[in-house]
Order: C-alpha cells, then sequence, then structure tokens
C-alpha cells in the first residue's frame, strides 16, 4: 500500500498565529457556563453582623438552620430563641451573578423569606433574601433586603445591613 499513506503537511507560520489569536479570545471572553453556587440545608454559625444604621437589638441572631424540606429557615437567638420563616426558592435563570473572572461567574441561589414580624421587626429588612455568597470558598450565606446582588463583590454590600453566615463546625 505504497503511496496511499497520509501526506504531512506543515501549517503555515500565519495560520498557526490566527489559531492561536482564535483560542485566546474564545478563552478571554467569558464563554465558559457560570458555576453555581446552591444552598444547602445545614447549621450556620453568625460570622459578620453589617449594622448599618438599622439592626439595632439586645440579642443577637447567632445562627440559623436552613431546611428545604420543610421550606423554613429557623434563626436562633443568643438566648436560645427560635424564629421560623418561611422561604420560597427563586427560578435557577433568575440567580444574580457576581465574582465575575475571564472565563466564568457564579451564579448566586436566592431565597425570598416571608415579612413575618420577626424579619421586618427584629432584623428591621424590607425585602429579605438569603443568598448563597460567592466566591465559592468560603462557604458563606447572606441575609439582607432584596436589591442589586452579585456584580465584582459578595452579596454583602456596603452601607446596606446584612449578616453573613458560615457552617457551624
Amino acid at each position: 500500500m505504497k503511496g496511499k499513506c497520509w501526506k504531512r503537511q506543515r501549517i503555515r507560520p500565519g495560520a498557526a498565529g490566527l489559531l492561536l489569536l482564535i483560542c485566546l479570545a474564545v478563552s478571554a471572553s467569558g464563554c465558559l457556563p457560570d458555576r453555581k453556587l446552591p444552598l444547602r440545608s445545614g447549621s450556620y454559625q453568625t460570622l459578620t453582623v453589617r449594622q448599618g444604621d438599622r439592626i439595632d437589638h439586645e440579642e443577637r441572631v447567632v445562627g440559623l438552620d436552613l431546611y428545604f424540606e420543610t421550606r423554613t429557615v429557623h434563626f436562633v437567638l443568643d438566648s436560645g430563641k427560635s424564629f421560623p420563616v418561611p422561604f420560597t426558592t427563586r427560578d435557577p435563570s433568575r440567580w444574580p451573578s457576581g465574582c465575575p473572572g475571564n472565563l466564568f461567574s457564579y451564579k448566586m441561589e436566592v431565597l425570598d423569606l416571608a415579612e413575618t414580624g420577626f424579619v421586618p421587626d427584629f432584623l428591621a429588612l424590607e425585602d429579605p433574601i438569603l443568598v448563597r455568597s460567592c466566591p465559592g470558598d468560603p462557604y458563606q450565606l447572606v441575609l439582607r433586603s432584596d436589591g442589586a446582588v452579585g456584580g465584582p463583590s459578595s452579596a454583602c454590600t456596603h452601607p446596606e445591613p446584612c449578616l453573613i453566615f458560615g457552617p457551624s463546625p
């Protein structure tokens, strides 16, 4: 079968450069899919309280328990009292993007909390939401008012009040 082999062809230098340029442009354009940051059931402790000028009570929120099965968040105060608050999940197509990089950004899951007496009275938050903050590590949840979420930083934006939670040990 002599003579029926593939002939080796050299790629011209101009074509190789063009191919490399196209690969770099696609990589840098952010064409890769966003990474999703879902919330998960569990117990969380309060890491940071950014009060702004609205959260001011003798008792503090020291943690929360998130239950997807019953669709409730139980806020735990330092006195040991627990306040259940129902939530609804947002469709993943409505999750905000945050912490953009060269190749992708993070889609942060959002839970819309019911405005029961505990949330507006104790936390003084309007349209309260619980958001999975970015980046992916460390795992953090943010309780805040609904509004512009995401962008170049995490879900807790200054000067708005928010509470940041991390997994309990």
